[in-house]
């Protein structure tokens, strides 16, 4: 193996260490699951579902000042496309019989 296969092994390692801290992190929960660890993670105002890692991919988040806001994109953009369908099968999506 050559000294620039253990630069890049080297490297590559190196940037396998832990994300930063964010100001306010806080574990909240944390427990096993029949799929893995699940987190419940403040950070600041918000707080995260998180799988595998306290600082992994974010699965759902909540503003704790506004917990009727959806702060998530993809979230908003589902709910968008919900009530698209909705409006176009002729209802408003709150039960049979609700006309728009």
């Amino acid at each position: 193996m050559g000294f620039a296969t253990l630069l890049v092994f080297a490297l590559a390692s190196a940037c396998r260490t832990a994300a930063p801290v964010k100001p306010g992190f806080r574990i909240v929960h944390s427990e096993d699951s029949g799929v893995g660890r699940v987190f419940v993670v403040d950070e600041g105002d918000l707080r995260y579902l998180r799988f595998d890692a306290p600082d992994g991919d974010d699965q759902s988040v909540i503003s704790l000042s506004d917990p009727a806001g959806v702060p998530m994109d993809y979230v908003r953009l589902a709910l968008v496309g919900l009530a698209h369908v909705a409006v176009e099968e002729g209802h408003d999506g709150f039960g049979e019989g609700n006309q728009c």
